[in-house]
Parts: structure tokens; sequence; C-alpha cells
């Protein structure tokens, strides 16, 4: 395999922190629908100008540069939703998903609640290692099947191909660093 793994800096924001209208798991507080649901309310105060970033609760974001890049380069793979109480910034998707190996990386899960059968935790990502026949595109843009860290802040590892890397770096975006898989 030949892809990079993308290292996204934080961007000092909650997508869902004490927010009231998002679906939680009634035993163990795990929010039910994460993708789905709306980002009302995330106004991106990013002191540090990040072209791409994410949120605590890991949500990413991505500027106005980041997603001309991606367009101007014709990279494939990503969905942009242009924030509704920002609209300098766009919420970034993955479309691809890539099947983490996650026996022989040795990942760990830990507390799995009886009522939704999410985990706490979810451990292990690095190095990161795929499944055989797990491809991301050499001009684009993956995520893995699993989503790491732990309570809101899961996560799927987002992962490029050396060609998209190479644009990334040429294009000197801020708050990527990208680590060879």
């Amino acid at each position: 395999m030949r892809a990079y793994r993308l290292s996204i800096h934080d961007n000092g924001n909650h997508a869902f922190y004490k927010r009231t209208d998002v679906r939680r798991c009634g035993t163990c507080g795990e929010l039910l629908f994460k993708w789905d649901e709306p980002l009302t309310g995330l106004v991106v105060k990013n002191k540090k100008l990040l072209d791409l970033s994410g949120t605590y609760d890991g949500v990413d974001i991505a500027s106005a540069a980041f997603k001309e890049v991606y367009e101007a380069n014709h990279l494939i793979g990503l969905s942009f939703s242009v924030l509704p109480d920002d609209p300098r910034y766009f919420k970034l998707t993955a479309d691809i998903i890539v099947a983490f190996d996650s026996q022989k990386r040795g990942t760990q899960f830990i507390d799995q609640c009886p009522s939704c059968g999410r985990y706490k935790s979810v451990i292990g990502s690095t190095p990161v290692f795929l499944k055989e026949g797990s491809v991301v595109p050499e001009n684009g843009f993956a995520r893995t099947d699993l989503e790491f860290a732990s309570g809101d802040e899961k996560h799927p590892k987002l992962l490029c191909g050396l060609s998209a890397g190479v644009v990334l770096t040429a294009a000197n975006l801020k708050g990527i660093d990208l680590t060879r898989i």
C-alpha cells in the first residue's frame, strides 16, 4: 500500500459539546448518528488559520483554500458541505472507505455498551494497517472504516494517495502533516 495518513491539527472548537439537540445512547451517552447531525452553531475560531483542521469531537474542517486546491488538481474522494453558521469553512467527508486491519495492528476495543454496541474507546491506529485489497486512490482520499479515540472524539483516519500528498505538500496548506503508510 502506497499512501499517506493525514495528521490534522485541532482547531480549538467543538461541534457537539453541550448540545442537547443531538441523539445519544440513553445508557452510555455515545452519539448515535454523529455524521448525520447538523453542524448548527459551529463557528470556527481558528486562530492558527489552518486550511485543514479538526474539532475536538472529530469533525474535519476545510478552508476555501483547501477546497480550491482539491478542485484545481482534480483530486477525488472528498465531499464538502458548507458550515451553516460559518460559510468560510466546510465540513469535509471522505467518501471512499477502506478496511482497517485491527487484528494485525492490535487495536483495543474498550467498554462496549450493551445498548448501542459502541465502544467507549478504540485505541491503536498508528501505524496504519489496512486489510488486503484496500485501495487508497493515487489522486484522492479515503477514510478508515473504524473510528479511533474515546467518546465524542472518535473519528476515522483520513488517508490520501501519493499523488494527492504531493499536491498537498506543494500547495503549502497549513494544518496538514503527512505520514507514509
